[in-house]
């Protein structure tokens, strides 16, 4: 997973389209998660909804910090790439805050919880959680991505639903569509 993100990372900085980047991310990702011994005891059951409605207020929650500080007239990716190419992220988004959750908070969070107990496990997949953003947002974000790692976990223990930490992670980043 580490290995992907660097690959990502590298092919930004060498000028290649982050949406092929991401594209190519997302298919490995997938991939690879399909792949996990156990990974589809992940994704059974029936998602409720009260921890989909968490989810949601969960990615909003996460925009409100870097909506309060930019001011008016910041513009967000939405106004470099055009309304056109929305659903091309959207869907890209979506597979990409989807494998994420499902390989970290649906697979390796609940491993990591039995060895090792819940608050470990957190803070265990918090990390891997922000070493695997760092390559595209910089080191200079792993504090925020570390916090929000925290917190996506503590919805998973919370909710267990990997659904609400999809759904929260999609948001937030969807979020950003609009916002700087």
């Amino acid at each position: 997973m580490l290995t992907l993100s660097l690959v990502r990372a590298a092919a930004l900085h060498l000028g290649i389209a982050d949406i092929l980047a991401g594209s190519v991310f997302a298919a490995a990702l997938l991939a690879l998660t399909l792949a996990l011994p156990g990974v589809g005891w992940a994704l059974t059951g029936k998602p409720r909804l009260p921890a989909l409605a968490l989810g949601i207020a969960t990615g909003a929650a996460l925009l409100l910090p870097g909506a309060s500080m930019h001011g008016p007239g910041a513009t967000g990716l939405g106004t470099f790439l055009g309304p056109g190419q929305l659903p091309v992220w959207a869907a890209l988004i979506a597979l990409v805050s989807a494998t994420e959750e499902i390989t970290l908070r649906g697979w390796l969070q609940p491993l990591a919880r039995q060895a090792f107990g819940p608050g470990a496990a957190i803070i265990a997949v918090a990390a891997l959680f922000a070493a695997i953003h760092a390559g595209t947002y910089g080191w200079i974000a792993l504090p925020l991505d570390f916090g929000v790692g925290v917190l996506l976990g503590c919805l998973r223990e919370y909710t267990r639903s990997v659904a609400a930490c999809g759904l929260a992670h999609f948001v937030a980043d969807i979020g950003h569509w609009w916002l700087p």
